[in-house]
């Protein structure tokens, strides 16, 4: 996946995202502990929307003396006070970032109680508690000659009060030693940086250069902007490609620890409780209550249809009448409320297949959870929520699914708004690709509804018109798909660049600000995409490097097979747990070998913080004004 030059990240919270891809869980939870080491060896500073349209002319200007002079020295490691202010300013939106996402989501006030920041205030007025690491000091000096403090720690560790700015300083610190003990380390085992580290390197230096190039600097004063004056793409660079290196020493070690992992754990894990691994494949009809159509914030008030007891003696009614699969589909159509009808026209539209047990918890409640991963197929049961009455119905019992996941990526064009709901009335089977080819190479044929000079004939209807746009449509499919067959090699990486300049799925193009770039769909589960875009994914027959075409309400999806995962869901989410366990007592041994034996020394630890500071508050400031 390439990765974001922006989007700010610690070495540790990265294997951490990896193991939950690898489970294919979402966890918004943030323990104590997760949240004070936030901020750890960054590795791209300025992620968030806010971040990047307010940061330029905040930035403190650090000139060539900050880009020479060493601000502080772990072991043989030299950082300068330009790279110290890089650490330092990245912490603090790291900081920042968090508490306001959680007051953005949750409500005003929400990230101080979750991450114990204070948006609101500036950060050297409110405090927080860190550990008081026992320092022993020998002298340093500066290249002026300026005297400095080396500091070795001991063991004995108690608890101080500090404000956030000299927080944000103690974990620059930390990040800086984290990241030298890790550098060494990755030398140790062999790992170098290579030409794969490289092209993800200057694709993040794209990046940066495409936000100069939107705001009208060059790349250099967007660098001093961004980052500080006396940094430059060089220092950038280098930061970059150390974080590269230790990154693949993290991802080297988890492998080799999960092949540590014998089946036979694996399946012993399982049997201690095998419905946390397990999915089952459910229908599920819902009955709104009052409290629903208040808890849906209707800027008008709805009058329900009926009341709470009514709709309890339909939801009972509708579980007495039921028999099978074929009698729940039929009872949804007649039990639906009207403007419904054409939704559950299609079959699918109650089916919840391979839900797993923390879905059904989220979605309905958990007694509903306990019950559906204990009942065996074609039963069903009622359960009341605060706004609903859902009915389930078992397709299928709880199974271990035994598939893959699937790793695609897409090119979407998609239809207009307006467009979107008219059914298209291309044979059900068309093969998409060859059409798109056909039209691309030979145009839209007069017959569909058209003419051969590319306009809409004279007395069609609205739905024939937008037919005729559809294969529109169809013929841009077949144009990106000639430019991947004309390129000089047919591989991913041309894909990839295709999808980034044509797709309309901007969550998943570099520019889009979404997780992935170049089209790029990871760890594509059962039952978590459209079924036309499953169904290609999962055909048995599906082959690396493939390329097929197929649509969906959303649109023409041109699809590229990069590769199924090695073992299934259940087995791959098990092992990465396991190796979580395992890397908590390494990673606290790594901590205490980099806290307890480096040598950092501090030669202007106090002109480097001052400076540090000072911006952080003006730019804290600046940000609140807006």
């Amino acid at each position: 996946m390439a990765k974001k030059a922006n989007n700010p990240k610690d070495y540790r919270a990265e294997r951490k995202a990896r193991i939950a891809k690898k489970s294919k869980k979402t966890k918004i939870r943030l323990s104590d502990d997760q949240i004070d080491k936030l901020g750890k060896v960054l590795g791209y500073v300025f992620g968030i929307g806010i971040v990047v349209a307010l940061i330029a002319g905040l930035f403190s200007h650090f000139g060539v003396a900050q880009k020479l002079t060493t601000a502080v020295k772990v072991e043989d490691k030299k950082y300068s006070v330009a790279e110290y202010n890089y650490f330092y300013t990245a912490v603090f939106l790291n900081t920042y970032n968090q508490a306001y996402s959680y007051d953005n989501q949750y409500g005003e006030g929400m990230g101080k109680l979750f991450s114990g920041y204070d948006i609101t205030v500036s950060p050297d007025l409110q405090t927080t508690k860190i550990e008081d690491r026992d320092h022993s000091a020998e002298e340093g000096t500066t290249s002026s000659g300026e005297e400095g403090t080396t500091s070795a720690t001991t063991t004995e560790k108690t608890e101080k009060t500090v404000t956030y700015t000299e927080f944000f300083h103690e974990q620059t610190v930390e990040a800086m030693e984290q990241q030298a003990y890790y550098l060494k380390k990755a030398a140790e085992a062999g790992i170098e940086f290579n030409d794969d580290m490289q092209a993800d390197v200057d694709e993040q230096i794209e990046t940066l250069k495409g936000y100069a190039d939107s705001n009208k600097y060059s790349l250099s004063r967007y660098i001093a902007l961004q980052y500080g004056k006396g940094l430059n793409e060089k220092i950038v660079r280098k930061i970059l490609e150390e974080q590269a290196v230790v990154t693949a020493y993290l991802e080297d070690r988890d492998e080799k620890l999960g092949e540590t992992i014998t089946d036979e754990e694996i399946e012993a894990v399982f049997n201690e409780d095998p419905s946390k691994y397990q999915v089952v494949n459910l229908r599920i009809f819902a009955f709104p209550l009052e409290a629903s159509y208040t808890a849906d914030s209707q800027s008008e008030p709805v009058v329900p249809d009926y009341t709470d007891d009514e709709q309890r003696a339909r939801a009972n009614e509708f579980v007495s009448r039921l028999t099978d699969e074929k009698s729940f589909i039929e009872l949804t159509r007649e039990y639906a409320p009207a403007d419904e009808q054409e939704i559950l026209e299609d079959e699918n539209a109650t089916e919840a297949a391979y839900s797993d047990k923390e879905m059904v918890k989220n979605n309905v409640n958990e007694e509903a959870a306990d019950w559906a991963f204990s009942a065996q197929a074609n039963e069903y049961k009622a359960f009341e929520t605060d706004t609903y009455i859902y009915v389930l119905y078992v397709k299928k019992a709880a199974f271990r699914n035994e598939e893959t996941l699937k790793n695609v990526r897409h090119i979407l064009v998609k239809y207009d708004s307006d467009e979107a709901s008219i059914i298209n009335d291309l044979p059900e089977n068309a093969n998409y690709y060859d059409l798109a080819i056909e039209y691309a190479n030979n145009g839209i044929p007069e017959d569909t509804t058209g003419t051969s000079s590319g306009e809409p004939t004279t007395g069609v209807t609205d739905s024939e018109e937008i037919l005729y746009k559809q294969s529109q449509y169809l013929e841009k499919v077949g144009r990106i798909i000639s430019q991947y067959l004309t390129a000089d090699e047919q591989t991913e990486e041309v894909f990839a660049t295709l999808a980034d300049e044509n797709s309309d799925d901007t969550y998943t193009t570099k520019d889009g600000g979404g997780e992935t770039s170049g089209g790029l769909i990871e760890k594509i589960g059962r039952g978590a995409y459209v079924p036309e875009f499953e169904a290609w994914c999962y055909d048995e027959n599906r082959q690396p490097g493939e390329v097929g075409v197929i649509k969906s309400d959303y649109g023409y999806h041109i699809m590229y097979f990069v590769s199924a995962e090695k073992e299934p869901e259940w087995k791959a989410t098990i092992r990465a747990d396991k190796v979580e366990k395992l890397n908590e007592s390494i990673e606290e041994a790594d901590k205490e070998a980099y806290e307890d034996t480096a040598k950092v020394t501090f030669l202007c630890e106090k002109w480097a913080f001052k400076k540090a500071e000072k911006f952080i508050i003006e730019f804290h400031e600046r940000i609140n004004k807006q």
